[in-house]
């Protein structure tokens, strides 16, 4: 969001530091971007909290998307909603990273992006998640989004 190379590396390493404490990885990417975004971090922790496994943990969109969006969104987003130009520009913007984040992983779904590592897991146990956490991926998509919202 910035365009400082510096500060994609440690936009991505502060999502994967929070996403190894235990954050979801929703959480860990709205929380790593909050600095940017000029919101507390106990706010994006709140607010990306029901976005986890895909949103309520239904392996719909990967809640790493979601909260990106969300960040790009609260960063670009005009706060005069008459302003059509700059809601236009915002929402380029998500489409973009939403676009490129597909085409690097070849989806935007949590259920194809991590329950097809583990297809008989079941996203709403402690041992599900757990278990998609071994496989590395949400780690994987936490400093791939990092370093691309930084673009």
């Amino acid at each position: 969001m910035s365009g400082n190379e510096n500060n994609a590396s440690s936009l991505a390493e502060r999502a994967v530091s929070l996403g190894l404490e235990g954050y979801s990885s929703s959480e860990a990417m709205l929380v790593a971007c909050a600095p940017l975004i000029g919101i507390p971090e106990g706010l994006a922790l709140r607010a990306a909290c029901g976005l986890a496994g895909g949103c309520g943990l239904s392996g719909g969109t990967c809640g790493v998307v979601t909260a990106a969006v969300i960040a790009i969104g609260l960063r670009f987003a005009p706060k005069d909603p008459s302003d059509t130009q700059a809601r236009i520009r915002a929402m380029h913007l998500c489409a973009e990273f939403t676009n490129a984040f597909a085409a690097r992983h070849g989806s935007l779904l949590c259920s194809e992006l991590c329950l097809k590592l583990c297809p008989d897991v079941d996203l709403r146990s402690k041992d599900g998640a757990k278990t998609i956490r071994e496989t590395g991926m949400p780690n994987r998509l936490l400093r791939s989004a990092g370093e691309m919202i930084e673009k």
